[in-house]
């Protein structure tokens, strides 16, 4: 089955009193030239997770970012700003109904955390996440 991958980015700098506190970037993967509903499905569930990576960067870990920042500079301190980053890597093999996708959250200040994801082509199915 024939498909194609572009990255969708998405890049912002959250700045603390105009210094960069959270560096964001996020590449996940957008489909095309499959059946429509597998496209739909994949595309709709990859947009979402970036929603949902972009609010936690904007509100929650900007707050623990900003007061790490306002503390250091306190104590005249330097301050890295961190650098959040979701991203994604195409694990399918030649000829495969299955698409395979490995997001991979990681970054300055971040344990990084790993989930590996099986799609059906023909239908947009999720066969398993691990």
């Amino acid at each position: 089955m024939l498909y194609r991958i572009q990255p969708r980015i998405w890049e912002k700098t959250l700045l603390g009193e105009g210094e960069p506190v959270l560096l964001c970037r996020s590449r996940l993967p957008e489909l095309s030239a499959l059946e429509e509903r597998a496209q739909k499905r994949i595309n709709a569930f990859y947009l979402h997770a970036e929603q949902r990576f972009r609010r936690w960067c904007e509100r929650s870990l900007f707050r623990v970012c900003e007061a790490r920042r306002k503390a250091a500079r306190a104590r005249s301190r330097p301050f890295e700003p961190w650098a959040p980053c979701l991203d994604f890597e195409d694990r399918t093999e030649k000829d495969s109904d299955v698409l395979t996708i490995r997001l991979l959250l990681s970054g300055e200040g971040l344990a990084d955390v790993e989930r590996v994801q099986r799609w059906s082509l023909r239908d947009g199915g999720l066969e398993c996440g691990i």
